[in-house]
C-alpha cells in the first residue's frame, strides 16, 4: 500500500502543469535553471525568469516611461540569490514579473550578449536592445529588453544582423514581452540604462513603417 502510494505521487508529480512546462522547456540540452553550481554567484531563479518561453494572452500596453520609472523595490541585492531576498521584497518582484506588457520607442543601442549560466554558456546568446522614448538619447535614459535563444529560436527573421540594424537605424518599435527585474544590472543604473527593470524575454518586435506596425 505504501508503495502504491508513493507511485501515485510521483506521477503526479511528473504530470503536474509545472513540471510538464519544465520539461518542455529545455534548449540544446540547457535546462530552464541554466547551468549553476550550489555555492556560484549566478541565481537559478533569476535564470528561470530569463528563460520563460510562455506566451500571455494578451499584453498590457505600458507607457516607457512608467516602466523606466517603476520602482525597485528595497532588499534586492546582487550579492545574493533571490531565495535569500526579504519575503516582501520578493514578492514586490514576482507581482510585476507576472505582468506581460508591451511598450513603444526607439532604440538606441544593440548588442549581443556575453555566454552566461541562463544558456549554460552556450555560444548563441541573448540580444540586447536598449529603448529609449526618444532616437536622441543615450543608454542612460533607456530600458534593457532582451531576446533569448529560446525565443529566437521560434523567430527564425530574429538573425543578430537584423537586431542590430534596427539600432543602427535608430528604429521606432514596439516590443512586447515578460517583465523581469535582472538584479545584475542593478550596477548599470545611471551609466548603462535607466533602470534595472526590463522586458526579459522579449516575446514580439513589431517595427512602425509609415505609420504601420510590421512585425519583425
Amino acid at each position: 500500500m505504501k508503495m502504491l502510494h508513493v507511485v501515485i505521487l510521483t506521477f503526479a508529480f511528473l504530470f503536474s502543469i509545472p513540471a510538464f512546462a519544465q520539461l518542455e522547456n529545455v534548449f540544446n540540452n540547457c535546462p530552464p535553471e541554466g547551468k549553476v553550481s550550489p555555492t556560484g554567484p549566478n541565481d537559478p531563479d533569476l535564470n528561470l525568469a530569463k528563460n520563460r518561453i510562455e506566451r500571455p494572452d494578451h499584453f498590457e500596453d505600458v507607457k516607457l516611461a512608467d516602466l523606466i520609472r517603476l520602482e525597485i523595490p528595497r532588499g534586492i541585492s546582487q550579492e545574493k540569490w533571490r531565495r535569500e531576498w526579504p519575503k516582501e521584497t520578493l514578492e514586490k518582484v514576482r507581482v510585476q514579473e507576472a505582468r506581460a506588457v508591451r511598450t513603444e520607442g526607439y532604440v538606441v543601442k544593440g548588442f549581443p550578449g556575453k555566454q552566461e549560466s541562463a544558456n549554460c554558456y552556450s555560444p548563441k546568446g541573448d540580444f540586447h536592445l536598449l529603448l529609449a522614448e526618444s532616437p536622441n538619447d543615450d543608454r542612460t535614459k533607456a530600458m534593457i529588453t532582451e531576446t533569448t535563444p529560446r525565443i529566437q529560436d521560434r523567430h527564425p527573421t530574429w538573425e543578430h544582423e537584423r537586431l542590430q540594424k534596427l539600432a543602427d537605424d535608430r528604429a521606432h518599435v514596439r516590443i512586447s514581452g515578460w517583465l523581469m527585474m535582472d538584479q545584475q544590472h542593478l550596477d548599470l543604473i545611471g551609466r548603462g540604462a535607466a533602470t534595472s527593470w526590463e522586458i526579459h524575454p522579449i516575446l514580439q518586435i513589431e517595427v512602425l513603417e509609415k505609420g504601420k506596425w510590421k512585425e519583425l
